[in-house]
C-alpha cells in the first residue's frame, strides 16, 4: 500500500552495499566489480518503476502504462547484448543492437505517456 517505503528500502540498501563493495573489495585488480552494485540498484528501480507500478497504474487509471511493461521486456535482450558481448558483424556489433533495442523502448516509453497524457486531458 505505501509504495514510498520500498523506495527507501531500496536506497537505503543500494548505498550500504555500495559502501561494503567499496570499502572490503579491492578493486585494482578489476575494476569492474564497482559497477556491479550500482547496475543491479538500477536494475531494482527499473523494474520497480515501470514494471510493477506500471501494471498498478494500467490497472487503476489506463491501459496505457502497459506501455512501460514492456519497454521493460525490450531492455532485456538490451542487458543479455551487452552481457555476452554478441556481435553478429563488424557493421552490427553490440552496442548497435544494443540501441535499437533502447530505441524502441524509448519509443514504448513515449507511447506510454502519450497515452496517459491523453487520458489526463480527456478527464480534466
Amino acid at each position: 500500500k505505501n509504495i514510498h517505503y520500498y523506495f527507501s528500502y531500496k536506497i537505503v540498501f543500494g548505498s550500504s552495499c555500495s559502501k561494503c563493495c567499496f570499502y572490503f573489495i579491492d578493486m585494482r585488480a578489476d575494476p569492474s566489480i564497482g559497477l556491479k552494485i550500482p547496475t543491479l540498484n538500477t536494475l531494482i528501480g527499473l523494474v520497480l518503476c515501470t514494471g510493477i507500478l506500471a501494471m498498478k497504474y494500467a490497472k487503476a487509471y489506463t491501459s496505457g502504462f502497459k506501455y512501460h511493461v514492456m519497454s521493460v521486456f525490450v531492455l532485456i535482450p538490451t542487458a543479455v547484448v551487452q552481457t555476452l558481448k554478441i556481435s553478429f558483424y563488424p557493421w552490427l556489433d553490440r552496442n548497435d543492437i544494443s540501441q535499437i533495442f533502447l530505441g524502441l523502448a524509448i519509443f514504448l516509453y513515449y507511447k506510454g505517456i502519450k497515452s496517459y497524457s491523453n487520458y489526463l486531458i480527456k478527464n480534466s
